[in-house]
């Protein structure tokens, strides 16, 4: 989330969804669109760029980041920082120490496969994988068969 710059989204009205083209995407992985999934990520995102100027870094706009000059690994300390203060404050039972960033993209595909049966289908499970940039056999094993028992 803290290298996604607003240029890289594109709005598309007819199927009210922000598509995302990521340049640079991490290791060897291809260039792919990406699209939400919730329907109301559509209305969420319309009031986030409301608030950004047309170009510039999604998120904490107003820090430089390492390739700019800025502290290494400032934004995701920072971020970090905030989510563990949400997570003192509404998830009392919640270890801070799991509280990190990278466990909201886990908790967010828990979350939407609990929500949404229809994943076991092979075919939806294979263009969810694609559209989230991992592979089945990893939503598979860790998720689906996790919930289905």
């Amino acid at each position: 989330m803290h290298r996604l710059k607003i240029e890289w989204f594109r709005k598309d009205l007819k199927h009210r969804e922000f598509v995302l083209m990521h340049p640079t995407p991490k290791s060897d992985r291809k260039i792919k669109e990406t699209r939400n999934i919730r329907d109301d990520a559509f209305d969420f995102m319309l009031r986030l760029m409301n608030r950004r100027s047309d170009n510039g870094w999604l998120l904490f706009p107003s820090y430089k980041r390492q390739c700019e000059g800025g502290a290494e690994n400032k934004v995701m300390r920072n971020m970090n920082f905030l989510l563990q203060i949400a997570v003192e404050k509404c998830l009392l039972e919640f270890s801070l120490k799991d509280a990190n960033v990278k466990a909201i993209r886990h908790t967010s595909f828990r979350h939407y496969f609990e929500d949404n049966p229809t994943l076991g289908d092979p075919d939806n499970i294979r263009m969810f994988a694609e559209n989230a940039l991992t592979k089945t056999e990893m939503l598979q094993s860790i998720y689906l068969n996790y919930i289905n028992r």
